[in-house]
């Protein structure tokens, strides 16, 4: 022991952690892993410092996943239920990474129905299994799923979205989720904030202009009242001229003949009716 110590010290006086030296460290990420819903907003928690991937079940988990040496695993309880024996795996190669001091997180997502509270005290008796074999991961391993007593709780994070089987959690309902779970958990999450991004038209054919507030269409108020204008019959306002009357100025509108507006070759107007005899 004495050799290694010296060997410690040895190497202590050649590498000394300055502040230049500490911040030239690379910063360490952390991996969210998010149960299925959100497959179309992993782009909003992706930031320099975190990334985001989906886990619809335990199978889908991959080694490529932990090529990186993370801060921390943010872990969310998936939606479908999956026995011990599915998660074998999947929990094999997380424990690997806390081993090497990654810490693991663990919550719950978005509640469903009976199976998101089945996966729930699953994931519960893994993390306890876990740190009652291997007390000297317990530092590293923060479970912090509801117990069955809170599952009715007002204002938990998890019932702030509601996840539906085949369907995806929209920009604002996966924010509402994400926001109401870090400030939850504000004392020990660190986490980035949700960014919305804009999204992406489900059309890619352009919409008619609207025109703006106080503002008329070139074709507005030219269509006579009782009758059809057609489209042979319009004129534009910019092109009508306009006439000196005395005193005032007109604008030249052309009048079409109104009685091909009526049926039967006969026409009644406020001006057209029986002639009086004088």
């Amino acid at each position: 022991m004495g050799a290694v110590a010296d060997l410690a010290r040895r190497y202590a006086e050649l590498h000394p952690w300055t502040s230049i030296s500490w911040k030239q460290l690379k910063p360490r990420k952390n991996l969210i892993v998010l149960p299925s819903g959100f497959q179309a907003v992993l782009d909003c928690l992706k930031t320099d410092d975190q990334t985001a991937v989906v886990m619809l079940k335990p199978e889908d988990v991959q080694p490529d996943w932990f090529t990186d040496d993370y801060s921390s695993i943010v872990l969310f309880s998936t939606a479908e239920f999956a026995g011990t024996t599915r998660w074998a795996g999947t929990w094999t190669l997380i424990l690997q990474q806390v081993a090497k001091g990654t810490e693991l997180i663990v919550l719950p997502g978005p509640e469903n129905d009976q199976d998101w509270r089945k996966s729930v005290d699953m994931l519960r008796d893994l993390c306890e299994e876990t740190i009652a074999q291997r007390p000297s991961l317990k530092s590293c391993i923060k479970c912090l799923l509801p117990m069955k007593s809170e599952f009715e709780v007002i204002g938990a994070a998890f019932r702030t979205a509601k996840f539906e089987h085949g369907k995806v959690f929209t920009q604002s309902a996966a924010k509402r989720f994400w926001t109401a779970t870090t400030t939850q958990h504000a004392g020990i999450l660190k986490l980035a904030p949700f960014k919305r991004l804009a999204e992406q038209a489900t059309s890619s054919a352009p919409r008619n202009p609207r025109p703006q507030q106080g503002q008329q269409s070139a074709w507005r108020c030219q269509q006579r009242r009782g009758g059809q204008a057609y489209k042979h019959q319009r004129t534009p306002r910019i092109d009508r001229p306009l006439q000196v009357i005395g005193n005032r100025m007109f604008r030249l509108v052309p009048v079409s003949d109104s009685r091909s507006h009526t049926r039967g070759g006969s026409y009644r107007g406020r001006n057209h009716g029986t002639h009086k005899k004088f």
